[in-house]
C-alpha cells in the first residue's frame, strides 16, 4: 500500500465534503458509518477500514453523499489502496470456485448425458430419411457468409490510421485533422477522470504540481472532484474556468467545440 496515495485520496475527499458544507457528524448520520471510520479513511489510515466488499461500499457511500461520481471515486480508491481489490478479487474467485466444483460440473455431466440419449433416439427414429449431406452442407457454409460480413469492419479503421500515422509529411497531432492534444495540470489534491476516444485512460486524485498529456483524436470525457483547483490547456493554450471551489463537473470536449474550453484573451 502507498501510505501517501491513500492519505492524498482521504484529503481530496475531507476537503471536497468541507466545500459541500457537510460536517463528519452529518456525514456519519446520512451513510450510517460511524464518524470515526469517517475520520480514518479521511485520514488516510485505511487499516481502521473493513476489507473487500466493506471497504468500497463506505467509500461509494461517501461519495453519493458529497455529491462525487461513486464507481468513479471507488476505482481512485482501489489504485490509492491496492489491497482492496486484491483483497476483494480473492474472496470472489474463491466464491467462484466453489460454486463451479458443486454446481457447473454436475450440470455439464447432466447436459452431456442428455444431449447424447437425444441425438441416439433422432438418429434411432429419423435415421433412415435425414440427408446427411445436406445438414453438413447448411453447418459448415452459414457461418462462412456471417465470417465474410463481419471481417471487412475492423479492416477499415485499422487501414485509416496506418495511413494517418505513417504517410510522408503527415502529423498525427496536427489540428488540420481536428485532433488535438489535452493537458491536465490541477493547483491543488483534485480528483480526475479522463475518457478518451471510449478508454479510460486517468483515473485518479492529482496534485499540485502534476501534469499530465494526451493526444485527442475525437472525444474526451472530463469528470473532475474539484473545479476550483483544477486547470487544463489545449493545444498548450490555457483553459477557461469549469466551476468553483468544490464543484463536481463533467464535460465532454471533442474536435468540433475544443476551442470553446480555450482561455479568450
Amino acid at each position: 500500500m502507498s501510505v501517501n496515495a491513500a492519505i492524498e485520496f482521504g484529503a481530496v475527499l475531507r476537503d471536497v465534503r468541507k466545500r459541500r458544507g457537510v460536517s463528519l457528524q452529518e456525514l456519519a448520520n446520512n451513510t450510517k458509518i460511524s464518524a470515526s471510520v469517517l475520520n480514518a479513511l479521511e485520514d488516510g489510515r485505511v487499516d481502521r477500514l473493513p476489507g473487500g466488499l466493506y471497504g468500497r461500499a463506505f467509500v461509494r457511500a461517501y461519495a453519493r453523499e458529497v455529491g462525487l461520481e461513486p464507481d468513479e471515486t471507488v476505482e481512485a480508491f482501489l489504485k490509492a489502496v491496492p489491497e482492496a481489490r486484491d483483497d476483494f478479487d480473492l474472496k470472489l474467485t474463491d466464491s467462484k470456485s466453489i460454486l463451479g466444483g458443486m454446481v457447473s460440473l454436475p450440470i455439464i455431466i447432466g447436459g452431456v448425458v442428455l444431449a447424447c440419449l437425444i441425438a441416439i433416439i433422432l438418429w434411432l427414429i429419423f435415421g433412415s430419411r435425414v440427408d446427411q449431406s445436406a445438414l453438413i452442407r447448411e453447418d459448415i457454409e452459414a457461418p462462412a457468409v456471417s465470417l465474410s460480413t463481419q471481417q471487412p469492419v475492423p479492416a477499415a479503421p485499422a487501414e485509416s490510421i496506418t495511413e494517418d500515422i505513417s504517410s510522408p509529411g503527415s502529423n498525427f497531432f496536427s489540428a488540420s485533422d481536428g485532433q488535438f492534444t489535452v493537458s491536465v495540470h490541477p493547483t491543488g489534491p483534485c480528483w480526475v477522470s479522463l475518457t478518451i476516444d471510449g478508454d479510460r485512460v486517468l483515473a485518479r486524485v492529482m496534485t499540485d504540481g502534476e501534469r499530465e498529456s494526451y493526444a485527442v483524436d475525437n472525444q474526451l470525457v472530463l469528470n473532475i472532484g474539484d473545479a476550483g483547483t483544477f486547470e487544463f490547456s489545449i493545444n498548450e493554450e490555457r483553459g477557461r474556468s469549469l466551476g468553483g471551489d468544490g464543484q463536481v463537473v463533467t464535460v465532454e470536449i471533442n474536435r468540433t467545440n475544443h476551442q470553446s474550453f480555450v482561455l479568450q484573451r
